[in-house]
């Protein structure tokens, strides 16, 4: 299915999280898939820094976290890694496929 080492961790942990994430969740997830397989606009950047900060009082809910950390993994991961993650994922969940077109 994956690779070895960190990143086949990184990735079962992430297929693991998609499976349990509401639909609105997954599309979210989908929508920075996206993003992160064409590269942030200077847009997103901005937009990016500007969300860094938190509500009074609140911190960041789980989910947020682990977008977070998908795109931090997911910028680490080489070309191939990349590629045998996207397979899996959309072999799974044709959900996925269907918006990477």
């Amino acid at each position: 299915m994956f690779g070895g080492g960190k990143a086949r961790t990184e990735q079962l942990c992430l297929t693991s999280w998609f499976a349990n994430w509401s639909c609105q969740q997954r599309q979210q997830f989908i929508s920075t898939l996206v993003t992160e397989t064409a590269g942030p606009s200077e847009e997103d950047l901005l937009l990016g820094l500007g969300s860094l900060g938190l509500a009074e009082n609140d911190g960041p809910q789980m989910f947020a976290c682990q977008l977070k950390m998908v795109t931090s993994w997911w910028r680490r991961w080489a070309p191939e890694e990349r590629r045998q993650f996207l397979q899996s994922l959309c072999a799974s969940w044709l959900e996925v496929e269907e918006q990477l077109r």
